[in-house]
């Protein structure tokens, strides 16, 4: 099918999408701002959804220019269009009104109506996550909108830990935030953590933490003004942290040398600097403007980080270091907990649901831990190569190492999750007082 022909497609599925199948009142439970800035924007659900409608509209003409569009199936489009337009119910989260109330949240005044800042990050807040729909890279557990909220709901329960929210005390005291801007910046920061997935283009999955980072900064006007408070940049520098290092939890490499630069601190080798330097003076890339570097500092003995992709996929000049955060220092990084709850096998997307993907990637991690015969070997080959015949599966294949396997077998054991307790250093978040974060 012709980009044209398909976008004039996804219209007209929009267009009966959003006929007289919404309900034409709006819930009190969604929230008085909620029931606000509905009204606003045209005096009924079915009005609203419409706009939100021309929205992806724009997101998707915006996509037309990248090359991956072309490769995007079109039950994929509507499976994401869909998921962002469903009719709400008890069971299911429904993406808008969930990022409109978290915006809601954010505001100082919270009788006010919304503002045009608040209507502004909702705007870019469903951009991003639908792009993060769009462009789901299928050599990982899934990690699109839907995982966004479950990660934000896994916040929630968390903090009903005291000892946890009361390492958000001193947050509170600090930038005078109330509860309801500190349960919204829980949500943003989880909406926003995996933002960078669609900027990976086949470099280390670590990498999206970087990205998602630089993304943060699309929102950071917004955020300022809605939030109006002072100290804002060394509140802003404690959020995009968390969002930067949420990923920096693995040791795969010693570095010799560190960058600080204006958008996070990045390993590197003394052999790969001018590399380094040339790639953060470019002026524009997809997720940034330069990196500016502000310092440089060598390794007593060696930084201990994960490894990143500076720009070709594989290259591994950088690294993001290695770190224990604490919740009393930066109770942000609560987000690497909660976003480490979230192993269901419902992340697993259709692909990824085929038998022939679930026997490939549970023969590619008994080869990557050296634990198989060489009989498991030859079934692991003849298994990828029945795959590469297979249409839907010939491009993922050939994406496929030991690395991006992490998760799938952990979401295919956890099909139901009834009690969870997670060991702190498990993590590697520390907390004093605690050894363990109860039972949710």
């Amino acid at each position: 099918m012709c980009t044209d022909c398909r976008v004039h497609t996804i219209k007209a599925s929009l267009e009966a999408k959003f006929q007289d199948t919404f309900p034409q009142s709006i819930p009190a439970c969604w929230g008085e701002h909620a029931v606000s800035y509905l009204e606003e924007n045209g005096g009924s659900f079915p009005r609203y959804v419409r706009i939100t409608g021309e929205l992806f509209e724009k997101v998707i003409e915006k996509q037309l220019s990248d090359e991956r569009f072309e490769c995007l199936s079109f039950p994929r489009i509507i499976r994401s269009i869909e998921y962002f337009t469903h009719i709400p119910n008890d069971e299911k989260p429904h993406p808008i009104i969930e990022i409109a109330l978290t915006v809601f949240n954010l505001g100082k005044l919270q009788d006010e109506p919304p503002s045009e800042d608040q209507t502004t990050l909702i705007e870019k807040i469903v951009e991003l996550a639908l792009k993060q729909d769009l462009y789901d890279p299928d050599e990982f557990v899934s990690h699109t909108f839907s995982h966004a909220l479950n990660v934000a709901h896994y916040c929630g329960l968390l903090c009903k830990n005291k000892a946890i929210y009361r390492c958000f005390e001193s947050i509170k005291n600090t930038f005078g935030l109330s509860d309801s801007q500190i349960r919204g910046t829980l949500n943003l920061l989880s909406f926003l953590h995996d933002s960078g997935y669609p900027h990976l283009k086949g470099r280390k999955k670590a990498n999206h933490a970087v990205y998602s980072a630089d993304k943060t900064d699309e929102i950071r006007e917004n955020l300022l003004k809605i939030l109006g408070i002072e100290g804002f940049e060394e509140f802003y520098h404690m959020f995009r942290e968390a969002i930067f290092s949420h990923n920096a939890d693995e040791y795969e490499k010693d570095f010799s040398h560190k960058f600080t630069t204006n958008s996070g601190e990045f390993l590197f080798s003394k052999v790969d600097e001018q590399d380094v330097r040339n790639s953060f003076a470019i002026e524009e890339t997809d997720t940034r403007g330069p990196r500016t570097i502000q310092s440089k500092k060598r390794a007593h003995a060696a930084f201990y980080g994960r490894e990143l992709d500076l720009e070709i996929p594989g290259d591994k000049k950088v690294g993001s270091e290695l770190n224990v955060v604490d919740l009393e220092v930066n109770p942000y990084h609560l987000i690497r907990v909660a976003d480490n709850l979230d192993f269901a096998f419902s992340r697993f997307s259709s692909l990824q649901q085929k038998e022939g993907f679930r026997r490939i990637y549970k023969l590619i991690r008994l080869i990557s831990d050296k634990k198989c015969t060489q009989n498991e070997i030859n079934n692991y080959q003849q298994e990828l190569n029945n795959l590469k015949l297979l249409p839907e599966f010939s491009d993922l294949v050939t994406k496929l190492t030991p690395s991006s396997m992490n998760h799938f077998g952990g979401c295919e054991a956890i099909i139901q999750i009834t009690a969870i307790k997670i060991l702190a250093n498990t993590m590697r978040v520390k907390l004093k007082e605690i050894t363990t974060i109860g039972k949710i």
